[in-house]
């Protein structure tokens, strides 16, 4: 599965502290694992914000995951309550 997004137009974001400038883009792509589970594969975003108005980011980000592995318990169940 993969999501794009390109910003058309400026937007705010968290009460007007962020504003994403028209321009940035960003992906999302996810992949099925064992027809279990759905892992994040690859997040990739590149444009610019501004912080409160006082301050200019330019950001690329662009993450990869890979090696993904089950995850283990290692705490047993020893009894179960109910709630009165």
């Amino acid at each position: 599965m993969k999501v794009e997004m390109d910003v058309i137009d400026s937007i705010w974001l968290g009460l007007s502290l962020v504003r994403v400038t028209k321009g940035t883009h960003a992906t999302f792509e996810q992949t099925r694992v064992k027809d279990e589970a759905w892992l994040a594969r690859r997040v990739k975003s590149s444009g610019s914000a501004r912080l409160r108005l006082l301050k200019v980011l330019h950001v690329e980000h662009d993450v990869d995951y890979s090696q993904s592995r089950e995850s283990q318990t290692c705490s047993p169940i020893i009894s179960q309550s109910t709630v009165r």
